[in-house]
């Protein structure tokens, strides 16, 4: 059975099926998650040489920092969970 997630976002996903997203067998897990999402819009969540998130990317998960859980980027998602992908914008002058 297919796991169906909502997704909200600051970052343009170019959606068009709403916040529900279905997800592919190949996700697993929230990092997976972002690789997969990163290849289709074209936006790197996670650098390439430490697999680390961004500083500038904030994930909740279920209203909790990505942090919180244990494991990580490497929390399983669920069917159901809701996901929060935000851009932190930075200031300069």
């Amino acid at each position: 059975m297919p796991t169906t997630i909502i997704i909200k976002s600051n970052v343009s996903l170019n959606r068009t099926e709403g916040p529900k997203m279905v997800l592919p067998s190949s996700v697993r897990n929230v990092e997976d998650l972002l690789v997969h999402i990163g290849k289709e819009i074209g936006f790197v969540f996670l650098d390439a040489q430490t697999g680390k998130l961004r500083p500038d990317i904030d994930i909740l998960v279920n209203g909790k920092e990505i942090w919180f859980y244990p494991q990580g980027l490497k929390k399983p998602v669920f069917d159901g969970d809701s996901i929060d992908i935000t851009l932190i914008p930075l200031g300069g002058g």
